[in-house]
C-alpha cells in the first residue's frame, strides 16, 4: 500500500521539529555549561596588585582562515558579497572586551607576563608615555619573535617625568588585498592594559 503524500509530509515536519529541538537542547546546555573557547591572558603587576588582563580584541586565526579560503575564489566581489564577507569576518571575533586598569607610581615599574599561546608566537608592544596635559609624548613600538621572551618590565614614568599610560600586546597576522595584491600586516588579537596614577 503506497505511502500517502500527507503522512510523508508529516513525518518530516515532525523529523525537522525534533532535530531543531535537539539542537535548541544542546544550545541551551552549552551555554548554561559556560563551554566558551579559551582565550589566553596577560598578568601584569604594578604597584604592590597583580590583574589578570583578558583580551581587548580577540579573532579566532583557524575561524578567519576558513573564511579567508572560502572568499579567496570569489574575487571581485559584488557590493552584496562584500557585505555578506564583512559580516562573515566579524562573526570570527569575540565581542569588544575593556582594557585592564593598573595602578603606576613614581620609581614603580609595570611587569606584564605572557603566557605560552602569545610568547610563542610573533608579538608586538606598543607602550605610550604621556606628559601632565595627556599629551603622547614618548612610544615605544617593538615587535618580537616567538618564544624570545615570556615577560615585559617597563618603568611607570620616564626620566623626565611621562607617565606610562597604554600598554597593548598584539598577534600580528598577514593579509593580501586581493584586489590589489597589496600585503599588509593587522592584528588578530590585542590585549590592553590602561593605567592611573597613584598616591
Amino acid at each position: 500500500m503506497p505511502v500517502s503524500r500527507k503522512f510523508l509530509a508529516i513525518a518530516t515536519a515532525v523529523a525537522i521539529v525534533s532535530v531543531l529541538g535537539i539542537v535548541g537542547v544542546y544550545a541551551v546546555h552549552v551555554a548554561l555549561r559556560g563551554d566558551e573557547p579559551h582565550r589566553p591572558h596577560l598578568t601584569v603587576y604594578s604597584a604592590g596588585n597583580t590583574v589578570e588582563a583578558d583580551a581587548y580584541q580577540y579573532c579566532d586565526l583557524s575561524k578567519l582562515s576558513e573564511v579567508t579560503e572560502r572568499w579567496a575564489d570569489r574575487q571581485p566581489l559584488t557590493p552584496e558579497q562584500e557585505i555578506e564577507a564583512s559580516l562573515e569576518f566579524a562573526g570570527t571575533c569575540d565581542p569588544e572586551g575593556e582594557p585592564a586598569l593598573v595602578n603606576i607610581r613614581q620609581g614603580g615599574t609595570v611587569q606584564i607576563s605572557l603566557p605560552g599561546e602569545i610568547a610563542g608566537a610573533p608579538w608586538s608592544l606598543l607602550a605610550i608615555y604621556e606628559d601632565e596635559a595627556g599629551s603622547m609624548a614618548d612610544v615605544i613600538d617593538d615587535m618580537h619573535r616567538p618564544s624570545e621572551r615570556r615577560s615585559v618590565s617597563l618603568p611607570a614614568f620616564t626620566d623626565d617625568g611621562l607617565a606610562l599610560r597604554i600598554v597593548e600586546i598584539k598577534l600580528p597576522m598577514g593579509i593580501v588585498d586581493a584586489a590589489t595584491g597589496e600585503q599588509a600586516i593587522v592584528s588578530h588579537a590585542t590585549w590592553a592594559v590602561h593605567t592611573q596614577i597613584s598616591g
